[in-house]
Formats: C-alpha cells, sequence, structure tokens
C-alpha cells in the first residue's frame, strides 16, 4: 500500500543546538523549544539586566530605562523569531547589509558586462544546439518538457499506483545526478493549432476572400491570444549530472519510465538547444529598462 503522505526528515545539517527540549516548572509544561532560543533569551536577560544595573547607562532617569527596555524587548523579539527552515533573523543580517547598496541588487547583462556576476546567479557556462547545458563547475545537464499525471480527481486505486510507481521511480534513480522540476507561467503552445490552420489553408480549393479572411482570423487569434495572453503553467525537469557518463544514465532510466509506463510521465519530450533558452529565458529574464535588466 502506498503511502498517504510523505515528509521531509529532519536535515544532517542541523547542529545540537537545534534539538528541541521542554521546559516544565511545577505542573506547567512549555512547547518544545530549541536549545539556541533558549540561549538566546538568556543572553538577553542577561545584558539587559547588565545595561539597566551595571553599564554607564544605569545612572539614567527611569523613565529612559523603561524605554530602553521596551526597545530592546521589540528589536529582541523581531530578531529571535524563527523562520520556516528554523533559522534565527538575526542570522540574516549579514545577507541584509550585503544587499542594501544599489550595486549588489543589479546584475548588468550588456554585451560590454563582464558575465562573472550573472555567472555567479545561474552557473551556465553554455548551451550546446543539441540541449546538453554546460556548467561553469563542470557539470552538465539536459531540460525535458514533462507533463505527470497526478490529479485532485484520482479514484484511490489510480492514486494507490500513481504513488507507488513514483517511489518505485525514485529508488531506481542514482545519487550522482539531480533532478530539479521547474514550474513556469509561460504562454499557451500553439504550434500544432498553427500547423493545422496552415496545412488547412493550403488544401483550399476555392480561394474565396471571405473564407481566406476567416482563416487570417483564427490564426491572428491563436498567435495574439491564445499565444500571446493566455497563459498556462508548463513543467520541465532538468537533469544535473557530474559528467557525460552519469547523465547518459539518468537519461536511460528516463527514457525507460516513460516507455514503460505513464503513471509518472504521461509525455516527456527532451528540449534542444534553442527551446531549453526559451525556457531558462522565461526563468531568469525580468523586464528591462535603459540602464540594463537582469537579463539581456
Amino acid at each position: 500500500m502506498a503511502k498517504s503522505s510523505y515528509k521531509i526528515p529532519v536535515s544532517i545539517d542541523r547542529s545540537r543546538l537545534d534539538h528541541k527540549i521542554t521546559l516544565q516548572a511545577f505542573e506547567l509544561k512549555s512547547k518544545p523549544l530549541s536549545i539556541k532560543i533558549i540561549l538566546y533569551w538568556l543572553s538577553f536577560l542577561f545584558i539587559t539586566a547588565w545595561i539597566v544595573l551595571q553599564s554607564p547607562l544605569s545612572g539614567a532617569p527611569w523613565i529612559v530605562l523603561v524605554m530602553l527596555v521596551i526597545w530592546m524587548s521589540i528589536t529582541a523579539a523581531v530578531l529571535g523569531k524563527q523562520t520556516k527552515t528554523g533559522d534565527m533573523k538575526f542570522m540574516q543580517l549579514p545577507a541584509l547589509l550585503e544587499y542594501l547598496p544599489t550595486r549588489q541588487r543589479r546584475v548588468m547583462t550588456r554585451l560590454g558586462s563582464r558575465p562573472f556576476g550573472f555567472s555567479s546567479i545561474v552557473g551556465i557556462k553554455d548551451i550546446e544546439a543539441s540541449g546538453i547545458i554546460r556548467y561553469v563547475n563542470g557539470d552538465v545537464g539536459q531540460l525535458y518538457s514533462v507533463v505527470g499525471s497526478a490529479s485532485a480527481l484520482l479514484f484511490e486505486s489510480d492514486r494507490t499506483a500513481i504513488l507507488r510507481r513514483v517511489d518505485n521511480f525514485y529508488q531506481k534513480i542514482d545519487s550522482g545526478a539531480s533532478w530539479i522540476f521547474l514550474t513556469t507561467k509561460e504562454s499557451q503552445r500553439v504550434f500544432q493549432q498553427i500547423a493545422a490552420i496552415e496545412h488547412q489553408n493550403r488544401a483550399l480549393r476555392h480561394r474565396d476572400p471571405e473564407l481566406l479572411a476567416l482563416e487570417q482570423e483564427k490564426l491572428d487569434v491563436l498567435v495574439n491570444d491564445v499565444g500571446g495572453q493566455f497563459s498556462s503553467l508548463h513543467q520541465y525537469l532538468l537533469v544535473r549530472a557530474p559528467g557525460m557518463k552519469e547523465l547518459k544514465a539518468a537519461h536511460r532510466v528516463l527514457r525507460s519510465e516513460r516507455e514503460n509506463s505513464s503513471l509518472m510521465f504521461r509525455r516527456c519530450e527532451l528540449l534542444n538547444g534553442a527551446d531549453a533558452l526559451d525556457v531558462l529565458r522565461s526563468v531568469y529574464q525580468t523586464p528591462s529598462t535603459e540602464k540594463g535588466g537582469l537579463i539581456a
């Protein structure tokens, strides 16, 4: 029987300060708190007591000391708040200070600009015509356009079969390659519809002006409206490996999965260099300005 839910195990990157303990006084129990939170607030209490009682500010009027304690308490509460990853807010201060200067928030991508800033963001060195993506650290990758089978309206038997197939797939893949799913919001793909209209237009025996105008109207709607203004979600799979040997092995596993079953992938199409560049452009590109945007 497939599992009804999955959870991410505790990261091995956690230190001993991340372990949680429960404080108990008399019959009262607190919720589990990590050791670093307890040490943080104990440090705050000691520092506050030292400032109020023994520091040069201890001789200030009592109203000043009260306002100082209130301000320190609010600051400590804000900086001591935990993020979704379990880190504390004050740990983000160094990154915030580096982000504040305007030059740190803009990456120039003009032809005459240095490429190191943008290269540090994406790490891509080159994209070959065959679709092979080469990274600056020597890794290689390939992009696939994929369509899954999951849906909220599945029957219980189909849902169980899909979960079991996905679980078996991840047990087969080699840990040497990285499997990264990208979800983008792009214009709808209308290539096949445009090709069908073009084929229908060429098959016309009578070139009636009104009929040709109707065909042109259908083409304009597909190109400008459906393929231009209406957006839909598209999902891609990026397989990244340290070398071509590992990448080819991952490609064989993916091809075998697609050929033997449609439970995990209903469609899986290998993208060439031009298509891969369009996908990456949709991920990284921002509206350009006169001074240059993120992506040229």
